[in-house]
């Protein structure tokens, strides 16, 4: 059977979907309150070597699923029965498997599942996507293979010209690019106190 891509740190290996599990309830049109739940994930994930992932579905629901070292496959929320679509997410990246920012799997989980917001974050930064007005109907997976083309050209160019290093800011400035591309906001920022 077919699975459907999780969330990644940047590895490129298919994962099994964990198991959701329903941790608490939310009103959904509280917007602080559902910012409240991500806030309170990147607290209780700091410092793992797995990634976790906490999602707020539109139905008020919150879920958590446990993932692997580099990887976070939340697909079974669905299969729970509540929706990706308009959820807001936050997941870790460990220190040992991070690029600093969102890699080509987390960007075509963001299009295929329709979540409204992503965060993750890892020791040094933390990073949101979240889509707007203008953000295009893409096919993930094209987004996807973008994501890996923009890396291979312009930031090696950028890298080979001295400009960036591209292990702290390779897949920062792949999804600056990206991002305006695709009409969807981004934003990285330094970890307070770092």
């Amino acid at each position: 059977a077919f699975v459907k891509q999780g969330k990644s740190a940047g590895e490129k290996t298919t994962q099994p979907m964990g198991k959701a599990e329903q941790v608490g309830t939310v009103d959904f049109t509280d917007k602080d309150a559902v910012y409240r739940q991500l806030t309170q994930a990147q607290a209780d994930f700091a410092g793992l070597d797995y990634e976790m992932n906490r999602t707020v579905t539109a139905d008020g629901k919150i879920w958590q699923v446990t993932g692997t070292s580099g990887q976070v496959n939340p697909w079974d929320i669905e299969e729970k029965g509540s929706s990706l679509k308009g959820s807001y997410s936050y997941h870790n990246h460990p220190e040992k498997s991070t690029w600093y920012s969102f890699s080509a799997a987390d960007v075509r989980f963001f299009f295929e599942s329709g979540e409204e917001y992503s965060s993750a974050s890892d020791h040094l930064y933390e990073y949101t996507m979240r889509r707007t007005a203008d953000t295009l109907d893409a096919d993930p997976d094209k987004v996807y293979h973008e994501f890996d083309k923009i890396f291979q050209s312009d930031i090696y160019k950028l890298s080979d010209e001295g400009e960036i290093d591209i292990d702290l800011d390779g897949y920062h400035e792949t999804m600056l690019r990206l991002s305006h591309k695709y009409g969807f906001l981004y934003q990285r920022r330094k970890k307070y106190g770092r």
